[in-house]
C-alpha cells in the first residue's frame, strides 16, 4: 500500500493531510502547479537556485532555522546546502519532537549529540 501524506505550511502551522492513496496518483497531482508549489516549495527550491545553492547527488538544500516554525518565514538567506543523509536525520528527530505540539504551540527544542555514527549503506 502506498500512501503519500503531505504537511503544509502556514502561518498558522502545518497541517497533516493524505494527498494520494497509490504512486501513479501522486506523480499525476504532482503535476500540477498548485501542488508543485504547496508540497515541493518549488519557489523556495528556484530562489535558492538563484542564489547558488544548486545541490546535485548526495548534498540537499536545507533551512538554518527549519521551514516547520514560523521564525523562518521571514529569514533572509535562511538556506544552506547540507549533508542529505544528516538534514534528514535532522529534520526526522525535529519532527518526532514536535508529534505532540498543537498547532502554533511553543516547544524548546533538545539537540543531543550523536551516539554512534552509524553506517549509511546499513540504512
Amino acid at each position: 500500500m502506498f500512501t503519500a501524506a503531505c504537511i503544509g505550511s502556514t502561518s498558522a502551522g502545518g497541517k497533516f493531510s493524505t494527498i494520494a492513496n497509490s504512486k501513479k496518483k501522486f506523480r499525476e497531482a504532482g503535476t500540477e502547479l498548485s501542488n508543485k508549489e504547496e508540497w515541493f516549495l518549488e519557489e523556495r527550491a528556484k530562489e535558492a537556485e538563484r542564489k547558488g545553492y544548486s545541490p546535485r547527488k548526495g548534498p540537499c538544500v536545507g533551512s538554518k532555522i527549519p521551514w516547520v516554525f514560523k521564525e523562518s518565514a521571514d529569514v533572509p538567506d535562511n538556506v544552506y546546502l547540507a549533508d542529505m543523509y544528516e538534514y534528514v536525520s535532522f529534520m526526522g528527530d525535529i519532527h518526532h519532537q514536535l508529534d505532540d505540539v498543537a498547532d502554533g504551540g511553543k516547544v524548546l527544542l533538545r539537540v543531543r549529540p550523536r551516539t554512534k555514527q552509524r553506517n549509511r549503506l546499513e540504512d
